[in-house]
């Protein structure tokens, strides 16, 4: 892949989910498809106010669901994500496996090209 394309798909990257507390809660919520706003806050080790922004972002750009439900008498917070959510996460997981076969491609080429002079 030539150094344009690595280009592009570096540019390309889904800027929400580069943030890498973003891709932490999406991450952690493809695995564990609905959890609390505690139990991802304890997963994470994010603190309200951090978590609490990066999910709001997230929420803006309809990759995550919020609502409040009562579980063991208390309201919570659970959280879960889209479907353009999981479409987005996997776009994104997409353009970085395409990203690192470059690279790797990259690397081997420059090695041929050393050995060869």
């Amino acid at each position: 892949m030539s150094p344009g394309k690595t280009a592009k798909i570096v540019h390309g990257l889904d800027p929400t989910l580069h943030e890498k507390s973003r891709l932490s809660i999406a991450t952690t919520l493809s695995k564990h498809p609905v959890l609390s706003f505690i139990q991802l806050k304890n997963l994470l080790g994010m603190t309200d106010g951090n978590l609490c922004v990066h999910m709001k972002t997230l929420e803006r750009k309809g990759y995550l669901h919020k609502a409040k439900e009562v579980r063991g008498g208390r309201p919570q917070t659970v959280c879960e994500l889209s479907e353009n959510g999981k479409e987005a996460l996997r776009g994104y997981l997409s353009d970085l496996e395409k990203l690192v076969s470059s690279v790797r491609e990259a690397a081997v080429d420059s090695r041929i090209l050393k050995e060869g002079s």
